[in-house]
């Protein structure tokens, strides 16, 4: 039986992640995108809801899923990459989330933006806890509680980054979609 806090060959414990610069920011920029993503599509809603025919309750189901199925996801889900790896489980969150923005580009019901939603919604459950727990992985020896700081303001920065583009590129996306 072995002792996992023997020190490997080279040192450093081998339960202990390498720490890396690069992983520390891909970690915080996969979050700051992912969630620019998943906020971007909330300035075309009402225009969907003219063009498609849904009423206002169901609108407010179409944000409410998200946040039910993200909230779930969390519970339940939340720690999976502890347990199985963080490559899988952020490999399977970037494909439900490359999922659910196709789902956007083609959904013509009210169905189908609610389905959008639930992809978006697991995979920003998945995304979130694996990310910010790779950015703690991969923060600088040097910088002590760098990842807390990163990883309180980063979703914020992804909201509101991808509701401002949202706004912006909202006529252009549109006219090509429609």
């Amino acid at each position: 039986m072995t002792d996992e806090t023997d020190p490997g060959p080279n040192g450093a414990s081998p339960s202990l992640p390498t720490r890396s610069r690069a992983g520390f920011v891909l970690a915080i920029m996969g979050l700051v995108l992912m969630l620019a993503g998943a906020s971007a599509p909330s300035p075309f809603y009402p225009v969907l809801q003219a063009r498609i025919g849904f009423s206002s309750a169901m609108m407010t189901g179409i944000f409410a899923i998200y946040a039910g199925a993200l909230l779930v996801t969390l519970l339940v889900f939340g720690r999976l990459s502890d347990h199985l790896g963080r490559r899988p489980v952020l490999s399977v969150g970037f494909v439900l989330l490359a999922l659910g923005m196709l789902e956007f580009l083609w959904a013509d019901t009210a169905m189908a933006l609610l389905l959008a939603r639930v992809l978006q919604g697991l995979a920003s459950g998945l995304l979130i806890s694996t990310l910010s727990a790779s950015s703690t992985d991969h923060e600088p020896s040097a910088r002590p509680g760098l990842a807390a700081v990163w990883n309180a303001v980063a979703p914020l920065a992804g909201l509101a980054a991808g509701a401002l583009a949202g706004a912006r590129c909202w006529p252009m996306r549109l006219r090509r979609v429609w």
